[in-house]
């Protein structure tokens, strides 16, 4: 199967496969493959569970109903539509499309996990006698505003991120110096950003007045809609010891080529296993993805070498977008900034990247070194909603010290 919608993706999507055809066809057929796996499995669980409280409401007649699952059998699908995007020649309907997708999305993985616990409370407050027991109906339109109530809440909650503060004190720090680095992980440009937020984010940035600015992956999706605006709103950022990017797993399926062009366009210095020093006493060396592993362009590096070319007197700053810290590196580097998990961006799912990843997201202390800070992300994934898990841009403190960090 994997084989055969790869074939189809590399004939009817040439945007996407046209810089190196083996390894994105082999990105698309990995995409496809982990949709099915992390996607259709669950998303056929929620919508045959949102089919039938529908069903069990009793609000629609037998062909009304058989609309309903011809519907949600074609909703499972539709993610699977998204790598087709650059067959849409118009922004506008690829906008549609894509917002479509991504609400529905959004609202039946919450319909799901809050409905089965409206459900358990309803059960609870049954067995103690507060009220009887109600009609599948009217339990159907409970969880159902409870979902509808929690989309806008969460449309709210993505349009208002928030400044995140963390002061590290290191004796490597050089005293009466202080450098602020400003953090973006995971905005996520794609086909539902023609400026506001991104002027938003610019905005709150310039308003930190950083030293040194970094991207740590997921910066770009999918086509946007206006790319030229976009990249000049990312141009207007200034930072006097410089801009840095890596890689997270959606610029590869973005294309290669093309994310390394965007940033470069928006003045970053795109860093792969590479290192940096913005100033004596700081080295900064950013990794790339996983990912890269997975469409075949992986390159493979002695991680602990490059750490060691920093020097044992250099504070060493690791940008990885994946949370991932392998134990033989802990005495290596001084902060690790990772983004990637959103905090599972839509409550419950926070227990997801939890299991996955072990750290929770924002600020851990790993040893007496070495520390990891988790950003919860500058944008979102998909659908524009958060849920209890409030996007951030990061502001990080540099100063003289002894070694902690909060």
């Amino acid at each position: 199967t994997v084989i055969s919608w790869s074939k189809i993706f590399k004939k009817y999507t040439p945007g996407f496969v046209e810089v190196q055809s083996l390894s994105c066809s082999f990105s698309i057929s990995q995409k496809f493959k982990f949709s099915i796996r992390f996607s259709g499995m669950p998303d056929s669980v929620f919508h045959w569970h949102f089919f039938h409280m529908f069903q069990c409401a009793h609000l629609a007649s037998k062909s009304g109903e058989w609309v309903m699952l011809l519907f949600c059998v074609l909703m499972v699908f539709s993610p699977m539509v998204l790598p087709f995007s650059n067959l849409v020649k118009s922004p506008e309907v690829l906008e549609l499309i894509f917002f479509v997708t991504v609400i529905w999305m959004a609202f039946i993985w919450l319909f799901f996990s809050w409905s089965l616990m409206t459900k358990g409370l309803l059960w609870l407050g049954k067995m103690a006698g507060c009220f009887s027991a109600m009609t599948k109906s009217t339990e159907f339109f409970i969880c159902l505003g409870i979902t509808i109530g929690l989309l806008f809440y969460g449309h709210f909650e993505a349009s208002s991120p928030v400044v995140e503060y963390l002061q590290i004190k290191n004796s490597k720090i050089q005293k009466g110096c202080k450098i602020r680095i400003v953090a973006l992980t995971d905005v996520h440009l794609g086909p539902l950003e023609n400026g506001p937020r991104l002027e938003r984010l610019v905005k709150m940035v310039k308003e930190q007045h950083p030293d040194i600015i970094i991207s740590v992956g997921d910066l770009i999706d999918m086509r946007t809609k206006e790319p030229e605006k976009l990249t000049n709103l990312l141009a207007e950022l200034f930072a006097p010891l410089g801009k840095f990017a890596v890689f997270g797993n959606h610029e590869y399926f973005a294309g290669v080529e093309e994310s390394k062009e965007f940033l470069k366009k928006c003045g970053f210095d795109f860093l792969r296993n590479e290192i940096r020093h913005p100033t004596g006493f700081l080295s900064l060396i950013g990794f790339d993805d996983p990912t890269a592993k997975m469409v075949g362009m992986e390159q493979k590096i002695d991680e602990s070498k490059l750490l060691l070319e920093a020097g044992k007197e250099s504070f060493v700053l690791v940008l990885r977008h994946q949370p991932l810290v392998p134990s033989s590196l802990l005495d290596l580097f001084d902060l690790q900034i990772s983004g990637h998990t959103h905090q599972g961006q839509l409550f419950p799912f926070f227990i997801v990247p939890r299991i996955v990843y072990s750290f929770p997201s924002g600020f851990t202390k790993l040893n007496n070194r070495a520390s990891l800070y988790i950003s919860r992300g500058s944008g979102e994934w998909g659908p524009p909603i958060r849920i209890f898990a409030r996007s951030e841009i990061t502001v990080i403190d540099l100063e003289n010290g002894s070694n902690d960090g909060g």
